[in-house]
This record gives C-alpha cells, sequence and structure tokens, in this order.
C-alpha cells in the first residue's frame, strides 16, 4: 500500500515538472515578430461601410476609443491603435496583461484586421505583483494569439451583423 502511494505520488511529481518545463519552450522569433493577421471579405458592403462599422467596432470594444485609436484616415479606410488586455496563461494563477497593436484597413469590399508588437504589462492584484505576459514563452504566446483570436472574432461579427432600425 505504501509502495503504491510513493509511485502515484511520484507520478503526479513528474507529471508537474514535465508539465512545468513545457512552459519554458521560447516562441520561435520569426513567429512573434510576424502579425497575427486576419483578411475577411465582406461582398455586399462598400469600404465606407465597412470602415464606419470598424470604427463603431473599435468604440463598441475597448473602454476608451480615443484613447485607442493613435491613427485614423477616413480617406484610406485605414485605423491604427494599441490596447492592452488581460488574459488566462495555461498553469498560472493569475491573468496576465499584455500591451499591443493593432491595425484595421479596408480595400474594396475586403478588410485586413493585423495584430502586432506584443509587450508585457506587469499590475498588482492586491499585494501580489502579477507580470505580464511578453510572449517570448511558448504558452505565452499562445495565450496572446487564442485572445486576440477571439478579438478578432468579434470583429467579424460585429461587421456581419445589420444594425438593428429602433
Amino acid at each position: 500500500m505504501i509502495k503504491a502511494v510513493v509511485n502515484l505520488t511520484a507520478a503526479f511529481v513528474s507529471i508537474g515538472i514535465l508539465t512545468a518545463c513545457a512552459g519554458l519552450v521560447r516562441t520561435d522569433p520569426a513567429v512573434l515578430s510576424a502579425p497575427i493577421t486576419h483578411i475577411y471579405s465582406f461582398e455586399d458592403m462598400e469600404s465606407s461601410e465597412i470602415y464606419r462599422m470598424s470604427r463603431l467596432w473599435v468604440s463598441d470594444t475597448f473602454i476608451s476609443a480615443d484613447d485607442v485609436i493613435n491613427f485614423d484616415d477616413p480617406e484610406s479606410f485605414a485605423l491604427r491603435g494599441r490596447a492592452i488586455a488581460r488574459t488566462p496563461v495555461q498553469g498560472d494563477m493569475f491573468n496576465r496583461q499584455f500591451f499591443y497593436n493593432f491595425s484595421i484597413d479596408v480595400d474594396g469590399s475586403r478588410a485586413r484586421l493585423q495584430f502586432n508588437n506584443f509587450r508585457e504589462s506587469t499590475y498588482y492584484s492586491g499585494s501580489v505583483r502579477v507580470v505580464g505576459i511578453d510572449g517570448s514563452l511558448q504558452n505565452q504566446y499562445d495565450a496572446i494569439e487564442r485572445h486576440l483570436n477571439g478579438v478578432a472574432a468579434s470583429y467579424e461579427n460585429y461587421i456581419r451583423t445589420p444594425e438593428e432600425a429602433w
């Protein structure tokens, strides 16, 4: 019986060590420096309408759209912004925070949404200092990518959903 408990404990410790080591895998620098890109085709919409809806999406998605948008060119249908996000990282107790830049470019009936320049943001949760995500570790990059893919899905859904007449 004692031998079974020792073996079971050793198995759990081994799994814990292997799981912790899995978080130490570095992200390929080429992947880390490349933007996360989503391209959408909105066939029945014109550039001006996609651009207008993109601005509304930024306004509805981010707490302070005026602080988020740092470039807005209605003539070229281009938006640039910077934002901060908090997301869980597998194996961590806290949600981790990161800064990122985004761009929205509209051409004809197509839109391109890109995320890049991921930077860590450290914050305090009570008296605990929570280090942000920098993406250089694969599990942290995966968390960033998962979060931003969710943001991109929100963008696509927003543009594709017809405005309600009230």
